[in-house]
């Protein structure tokens, strides 16, 4: 039973983390439902996947309501190079000279591996 206990688990927590998941464990249920169909084991990974799904229906509804009523956030979008600066800041801590040799290295790094 723990290793049912465990599967849906992973399950709930995988669609909880990411709406994608889902079809993953879409592709896992119908593969089991498709190719293994007879296996009575099989259908207990069809069951607990289902219960899962059963798991996230009262969240249904948020997640459609934030799917369909998107704001437009082009006013609070960065310029190019200040969101390389940005990034640059966070990756170096704050040190931007490091931040820049960074670049310098990936560059340096990119440039002797390149494919001729």
């Amino acid at each position: 039973i723990w290793d049912w206990l465990g599967l849906w688990c992973a399950s709930v927590l995988l669609v909880y983390t990411h709406y994608v998941g889902v079809f993953a464990l879409i592709t896992v249920g119908l593969y089991h439902l498709l190719r293994l169909r007879w296996a009575r084991r099989w259908w207990a990974v069809v069951l607990v996947e289902l219960l899962a799904g059963v798991t996230f229906l009262p969240w249904l509804n948020i997640f459609i309501e934030g799917a369909t009523n998107r704001k437009d956030l082009s006013d609070n979008t960065l310029p190019f190079f200040e969101s390389i600066y940005h990034i640059v800041n966070a990756a170096s801590n704050g040190l931007f000279v490091f931040g820049f040799l960074l670049i310098l290295l990936g560059l340096y790094y990119f440039w002797e591996h390149r494919q001729t």
